[in-house]
């Protein structure tokens, strides 16, 4: 498939709207973040403001993440994880 047909598949303007919609909550995290820090905000942000708030993100979803495995992992040992589940059977 040629370049241009591919950036026209739904796959890849999907794509590319999840990342806008990524780095837009990736923006407001570092305008936040930036303000709680008392730092002047002006677009754009600077690279420290950006890397701050990947960081922050980062952390944030990684506890989400364990607390979401943990529950289907609780949910399993009690044998109350619905056979439709779409998980893996640890």
């Amino acid at each position: 498939m040629a370049i241009q047909d591919f950036a026209l598949t739904r796959e890849f303007v999907n794509e590319a709207a999840n990342l806008r919609g990524y780095s837009i909550r990736l923006a407001e995290l570092a305008i936040e973040l930036a303000k709680q820090a008392g730092e002047t905000v002006s677009r754009p942000l600077s690279k420290a403001q950006i890397e701050r708030a990947v960081e922050v993100n980062g952390a944030e979803t990684r506890l989400v993440m364990d607390a979401l495995i943990g529950y289907l992992e609780r949910l399993y040992r009690e044998g109350r994880l619905p056979d439709d589940a779409g998980v893996p059977r640890w």
